[in-house]
């Protein structure tokens, strides 16, 4: 499958996807290449840390089953019948399933240029912290600072930000510290034409 074939995948403007709809989603869980998950629509809400209406979805596949959705899916492209629908937003820590919130890319689309404050933040799926050039003892401080998980990168290909083309379902970094030692966030790319770059699926640090 050739993932330069989906960078001009259509949109679903408005129409929420069908209650049993199913689809596919794509994401990197390990190395650097992105891999299809399977995605069954269950409904949707309003809000939920989107502005409008969050779809609601079960994952399966590439082991989601057994580790429920990951860190750092935050964005994941998913399809239903060929057609980009959204982008993986949210999860519940308490939840038997890999239940997900989509954000519809319509609205990320229209949401790209005007940021906005994020509601229900406690649900959205966390980005990868990673930390490299620091002792662990300061990137656990680092960690107690920011509230989340930090990890040391170290040689880690799957978390460098230069990996990629930055195509659907690969994983974007924003680089927050640079030089001997480095600080950045990483999620997924959800959708990629020439060079305007969606990804997340919510608000960067909640803030935009």
């Amino acid at each position: 499958m050739c993932l330069l074939l989906l960078l001009h995948v259509p949109a679903i403007a408005q129409d929420m996807p069908a209650v049993g709809a199913t689809g596919w989603g794509l994401s990197v869980f390990k190395g650097t290449e992105p891999e299809r998950f399977e995605v069954e629509i269950l409904g949707s809400v309003k809000g939920m840390g989107s502005t409008g209406t969050t779809i609601l979805a079960r994952l399966s596949g590439a082991g989601l089953e057994h580790s429920g959705v990951q860190q750092g899916m935050s964005g994941s492209p998913v399809y239903i019948d060929g057609e980009l629908i959204g982008a993986v937003m949210s999860t519940w820590g308490f939840a038997k399933d890999p239940i997900a919130g989509i954000r519809p890319i319509a609205e990320m689309r229209m949401l790209a240029d005007d940021q906005r404050p994020a509601d229900a933040r406690s649900t959205m799926t966390p980005l990868v912290w990673a930390a490299e050039g620091f002792s662990t003892s300061a990137v656990e401080a680092l960690g107690k600072t920011l509230g989340v998980r930090v990890q040391a990168a170290g040689g880690a290909t799957s978390l460098n930000p230069s990996a990629g083309n930055l195509d659907p379902g690969e994983v974007m970094a924003v680089l927050l510290v640079n030089g001997d030692a480095k600080l950045f966030a990483a999620g997924t790319v959800t959708e990629r034409i020439d060079d305007r770059i969606l990804g997340f699926g919510h608000p960067f640090l909640s803030a935009g």
